[in-house]
């Protein structure tokens, strides 16, 4: 036996593709804020159809966050905001901003950072 054949495999982890890997994140993200959403306190707005369509829009800009991060950030912070001026309160409504803000974070932070290391060129 050579010694290539005692040594542990080892797996290729690809990457998902941009456009998959938001879907599964807004998915995620719809999953916590979604029923934040439906459930309310009393005495304070409750879920309708506005509602909805908000978390829509906040969810559904999640599916471009890796192309158009600051777009996207402008478009979940506004539906927040719309949510909260329309009366309706949760502890989770703005989850989607946070992950868009956090992507807009690492997209800049991760764009610059390696060519400037590596002394390719200018960032």
């Amino acid at each position: 036996m050579s010694r290539t054949d005692l040594s542990p495999r080892r797996r290729i982890v690809r990457p998902l593709p941009p456009f998959l890997a938001d879907a599964v994140v807004a998915a995620v993200v719809a999953l916590f804020t979604g029923p934040d959403a439906e459930v309310n306190d009393p005495g304070h707005r409750q879920a309708d159809e506005v509602t909805w369509l908000l978390f829509a829009v906040s969810v559904g800009a999640l599916l471009v966050r890796t192309r158009w991060p600051v777009g996207v950030a402008v478009v979940t912070g506004a539906a927040c905001a719309g949510r909260a001026l329309y009366g309706h309160i949760g502890e989770l409504l703005n989850l989607p901003v946070m992950v868009s803000c956090s992507t807009h974070t690492v997209a800049v932070r991760g764009n610059r950072t390696p060519r400037a290391s590596a002394g390719s060129g200018p960032c």
